[in-house]
């Protein structure tokens, strides 16, 4: 790097480390302005005694004017020799290097990142383009606007695909680096999950080439670079260890600086500091919408799984959904699955698998040590979202650091609050902060999840009551606590005998409840689950009794249907318990009710209750379809073969060979 632009050099803070002097990086952190020699004056010739020798800066050893101090306690400086204006010169070039270089990099970065094999996606032929949004223009934008910027972050959450993005874009750099004849536009890749305590970025830049056989690349790293023919991919700033990320912001700064030809993809979790990286664009990631998702699952499942049952079983879990708008626990949920291990109707079993993801195994898997010194182990971040769950505001979602205070600092009596909420904000992304200066979970399930665990771990005695006084709500929130907590218990029979028993009789709130609780796999006496067959039976005769008419009809394109003209006294009310009533039972087709509702239904004298029974056995996209939303007791119910064989339009010439995903 040249002396800044003056009649007199500048002085350079150094440490002797050896035979050869550092920069010191504390001082340049603070980024006040250098002394030149004439500032210094005396102190510099009377403590310090002169030497020429070499100083490492900016990766590279460079002579130099050396004032070494004459005491321990004082700072050694140099002055640097002024480089040529171009020091580099192209080494005789080795046949094929930079080919050989660009075949191993696309191999190299062709998949994304994963936890479990079955996760791994081959970029060339399944990528799924995601949503930006510009976070200084403050508008979504096209994918081609971070491509084509000079300067860009790639921001978002854990999970969020930033990796894959940054891949996809180097990949179509290399595919044409490959094709041209000039090979003026070089990709490089450096994972800074790698960087150690005494790299710069020069040095990763050039071991990222070694490690993929660019040697000659390598040894002309400084002609490419000065030119401008390398595009630099740096991926993840977040996962630098805290303890040495400050020096390494830096090292970036005076980096891209010093090569300002080239471009930089940047990538990193929300929540980090990226200040000093002002001239940076930052191109946040956004959740994939359902037509997204809907292609991730059929890339995932094409020639091993149907891919429509699995979407209707996650479109009818709406708040699972939502969060699978997140390509980690997506493909996670789908390995799973494909695994014959999950449904997403399994809720609280898919729920912790991927809490555990964000808290732990998608750092362990990739080796990534955010801080040396175990201040968040994975133990004490699931202790703190307890925690921080169990005291959210439940009518806003949010908290101040002032009102979780005093729990923090039981867990960690010597950190700033402020401090500890940020850190876990950075490690698993489950909470985040609001431009008011408040938190709040990213997404409610995990809220709601989290605080269950609370319970679980703290009620003891009081659970069988607090468990009935959840049953006893028909509400959305304590339907999907309930099936929180029947899971996360190791019996779930006494939860549910007991809400069954405490209840009153006949009630469609509770019977909606414990069908989504009993949709997942849970441990529990066989003859409890009868019980609550021969309940949900008994509930629907006394509700079909009560209303006008109630017709299965045949022979229409649907799988099945039924026609209910519901009872004048209440009508509206009735129509949405029954219609909720029959998409829960629904659910339990993968759960650990459906042979026990299968033969209550099939032992019923009604047709109508008979034809349930299908509900369990057959695939499909439940509907339902009302008269007049909200004032009419009729509504049709119905079992539809109504998905596309591709989704979102697919072009089938697009589609990869079925092996082509699972490399």
């Amino acid at each position: 790097m040249n002396n800044p632009p003056s009649s007199k050099p500048k002085c350079l803070p150094v440490e002797q480390r050896g035979a050869i002097f550092v920069v010191d990086q504390d001082w340049l952190r603070c980024d006040l302005p250098l002394p030149d020699a004439d500032e210094l004056g005396s102190a510099l010739t009377d403590r310090h005694k002169k030497i020429n020798g070499q100083v490492l800066f900016a990766g590279k050893e460079m002579p130099a004017l050396i004032f070494v101090s004459n005491e321990t306690d004082h700072c050694s400086f140099a002055i640097l020799e002024e480089p040529k204006e171009s020091h580099a010169e192209l080494a005789p070039r080795v046949f094929g290097a930079t080919e050989h270089y660009l075949a191993l990099f696309y191999s190299a970065y062709s998949f994304s990142e994963a936890i479990l094999p079955e996760q791994r996606c081959y970029l060339p032929a399944t990528f799924v383009e995601p949503t930006l949004y510009n976070r200084s223009q403050k508008k979504l934008v096209p994918l081609m606007h971070a491509k084509n910027a000079r300067r860009a972050i790639i921001s978002g959450s854990a999970g969020a695909g930033k990796t894959t993005l940054l891949r996809h874009f180097m990949l179509q750099i290399a595919r044409t680096a490959s094709t041209s004849s000039q090979q003026t536009n070089i990709p490089v890749y450096i994972a800074l999950r790698d960087w150690r305590k005494s790299d710069s970025f020069e040095v990763c830049a050039k071991r990222a080439l070694v490690d993929l056989k660019g040697d000659w690349l390598a040894d002309n790293f400084y002609y490419f670079a000065e030119r401008g023919e390398l595009t630099f991919a740096l991926d993840g700033i977040d996962e630098i260890s805290n303890d040495v990320r400050d020096t390494a912001l830096h090292d970036l700064r005076l980096f891209v600086r010093q090569y300002a030809n080239c471009s930089f993809l940047l990538s990193t979790r929300t929540g980090v500091e990226t200040r000093p990286l002002a001239e940076f664009t930052d191109f946040e990631l956004r959740p994939f919408n359902q037509a997204q998702v809907r292609e991730i699952i059929f890339h995932k499942l094409h020639g091993q799984r149907p891919w429509k049952p699995f979407w209707t079983r996650l479109a009818s879990e709406a708040y699972l959904l939502d969060l699978v708008g997140n390509p980690l626990l997506l493909t996670l949920l789908l390995a799973r699955y494909v695994r014959k291990e999950l449904s997403p109707h399994f809720i609280t079993e898919s729920i912790a698998a991927m809490m555990e993801a964000l808290v732990d195994e998608w750092d362990a898997v990739r080796g990534i040590v955010r801080s040396k010194n175990a201040e968040l182990s994975p133990a004490r971040k699931t202790n703190l979202l307890r925690i921080l769950a169990h005291h959210v505001n439940s009518a806003s979602g949010h908290f101040s650091t002032q009102e979780v205070a005093d729990q923090l600092k039981r867990v960690y009596p010597d950190k700033a609050p402020a401090t500890v909420l940020a850190l876990l904000e950075q490690h698993t992304s489950m909470i985040r902060r609001g431009d008011d200066g408040t938190w709040s979970f990213r997404h409610r399930l995990i809220q709601e999840f989290y605080t269950c665990l609370h319970w679980i771990d703290r009620l003891g005695s009081k659970f069988s009551e607090s468990i009935g006084r959840i049953s006893g709500s028909s509400d959305k929130k304590s339907t999907r606590m309930l099936r929180f907590m029947t899971a996360l218990s190791s019996d779930a029979s006494d939860i549910v005998a007991e809400a069954l028993n405490a209840a009153p009789p006949y009630r469609a709130g509770l019977a909606i409840g414990l069908c989504e609780s009993l949709s997942q796999r849970l441990t529990i006496d066989p003859n409890v689950v009868d019980g609550f067959a021969l309940y949900c039976r008994v509930l629907i005769e006394s509700m079909f009794a009560e209303a006008k008419s109630v017709e299965v009809q045949t022979g229409s394109a649907s799988i099945w249907r039924l026609v209910v003209n519901g009872p004048d006294a209440n009508g509206a009310e009735w129509a949405n318990s029954l219609s909720e009533l029959l998409e829960a039972i629904h659910k339990v087709r993968d759960g650990s009710a459906n042979h026990a509702l299968c033969k209550a239904f099939d032992e019923s004298p009604s047709q109508a209750i008979q034809s349930l029974s299908l509900l369990l056995a057959l695939e499909g996209e439940f509907q339902i379809n009302r008269e007049n939303e909200g004032q009419s007791s009729g509504f049709v119910a119905s079992l539809e073969p109504a998905l596309p064989e591709l989704p979102n339009g697919l072009d089938p010439e697009d589609i990869p060979k079925a092996d082509a995903t699972r490399h």
